[in-house]
């Protein structure tokens, strides 16, 4: 059956300005669709990472100075660490269901911020590796977050998402429940670079959901500078926020 031109019309309209678009935090209507399915008000109370941060590890920072007391101890072996939030509120409720609750809907909305969090600080990268999980871990979840939330920005900016380089080795404890030596010694030796010349004299983008002291992504870094990168960047969707900053 053919279509008239008002039914035409009406479908083109729905095509272009899709109705009944629910935000993905509050359940509501989106009225004016944007690229992130989060209405107007969430949008809005999101807890950005928007204060003063730390110019190399980028968690927000209290006082004078414009370096953070932990990459003051030991200067990172990365060249920049950024997140568009703080691990707090809605951010961290959404992290927490889409890791835990399989609620893979997260992925796609959240890895927009991450899109514009590398357009923002002029990221220009040749790989993307995200943090890979603990044998264990992955065949639990049956997934790694940090893998899925950077699709997205590897599909727009045309950059290889590879996890096939690094690997994780070790069944490592839950960092959340360690103190800082401890963390160190449980990340010991954890992870291992298959392809080291896929690295070699590449600028390297890392990325991860949550960068909490940064300990996982460190010691993933160090093996990676192992391979002679050109550089290394890393991408997070949020900081943790420490009182001892303050």
């Amino acid at each position: 059956m053919r279509l008239n031109f008002k039914e035409k019309l009406k479908k083109l309209v729905n095509i272009l300005f899709p109705q009944d678009i629910k935000c993905i935090f509050c359940g509501e209507e989106i009225k004016t669709p944007n690229k992130y399915n989060i209405c107007e008000n969430c949008l809005k109370n999101l807890p950005y990472n928007n204060k003063k941060i730390c110019k190399h590890c980028g968690v927000q920072i209290f006082g004078a100075g414009d370096i953070c007391y932990s990459c003051f101890l030991e200067f990172p072996n990365f060249k920049i660490a950024r997140a568009p939030f703080v691990y707090t509120d809605k951010i961290r409720l959404a992290i927490n269901k889409f890791k835990f609750d399989n609620a893979k809907y997260f992925f796609e909305p959240l890895g927009q911020f991450l899109i514009d969090e590398y357009d923002k600080n002029g990221y220009d990268c040749d790989i993307i590796i995200p943090v890979p999980l603990s044998p264990n871990r992955l065949q639990n979840r049956h997934f790694n977050q940090a893998e899925l939330l950077e699709k997205p920005l590897a599909k727009q900016k045309n950059i290889p998402l590879k996890t096939d380089i690094a690997k994780r080795v070790k069944n490592t404890n839950a960092q959340a429940y360690l103190n800082s030596f401890d963390r160190k010694l449980n990340l010991e030796n954890a992870f291992e670079i298959i392809d080291k010349k896929a690295i070699k004299n590449k600028n390297i983008l890392v990325v991860d959901d949550v960068m909490t002291t940064g300990e996982t992504i460190k010691s993933l870094c160090r093996e990676i500078v192992k391979s002679k990168p050109k550089s290394i960047s890393v991408l997070t969707l949020a900081h943790t926020v420490f009182e001892e900053n303050k």
